[in-house]
This record gives C-alpha cells, structure tokens and sequence, in this order.
C-alpha cells in the first residue's frame, strides 16, 4: 500500500472514529425536563492573515438541536412542551449550559429558555 493510501485509510478511520463517537454521544444523552442537548457548530473568522474563532470573541453561538427533554410543569401543574424541534439550528449564548466535548466536536446541555432564537434558512 502505498504512503497515499495509508493516510488516506488513516483519515478516514479517524473521521468513522469520530462519527462513531458522537452517535454514541447522542445515543446516551437523553435530556431530562426543558433540557435541549445541541452540537455547536463554531465559525471562525478571518481578519487579515489571522483567523480568529468565534469563541474568541462573540457571546452568541450557532448550534443544531440534537435531543430534547419531554418539557415542564408550571407552577398550575400544566404540563408545556419544548416547542424547539430536534434538527433546528438555534442562536444561543457562548456562556450559557454545560459543555461536553467528544472528539472534535462540541455540545452544551442546555435550558430550552436560554435559546435566544431559532435560524430559519
């Protein structure tokens, strides 16, 4: 085999790897209550010759809903919903929930209510 095709077979173990690792993630992940599990999608930036990460920088990240919680009661006893669909991309807050790195990938475990804003495209 040759040189090209080992790192080419080696990247792509790695890349299944990581696939695997998040499906394992998400699999095990199941939010309890008004808890949204999102997977943050960072952009980085470039100004000139440097590339500056969006965690640098801004409060506000992008991410994709990857599970929700069955939802909450208020203070009547209703039941509520989470109204945040699974696959939704969603503006919220770099500061906000609890991280949990996999790999490359980021994902925060967050209050429905610290969503600022759903992305339609």
């Amino acid at each position: 085999m040759s040189l090209k095709n080992e790192t080419r077979a080696a990247i792509e173990k790695a890349e299944a790897d990581k696939a695997e690792a998040n499906a394992e993630t998400e699999r095990k992940t199941e939010p309890l209550w008004d808890n949204v599990l999102v997977r943050l999608e960072e952009k980085d930036k470039m100004q000139g010759a440097i590339i500056i990460p969006d965690s640098a920088g801004g409060s506000k990240c992008e991410a994709m809903v990857i599970k929700v919680g069955p939802g909450r009661m208020d203070e009547h006893g209703e039941y509520i919903p989470v109204k945040i669909p699974v696959g939704m991309r969603v503006l919220l807050s770099a500061w906000g929930g609890h991280g949990v790195d996999v790999k490359d990938d980021k994902y925060k475990l967050i209050k429905e209510t610290d969503i600022l804003a759903a992305i339609n495209e």
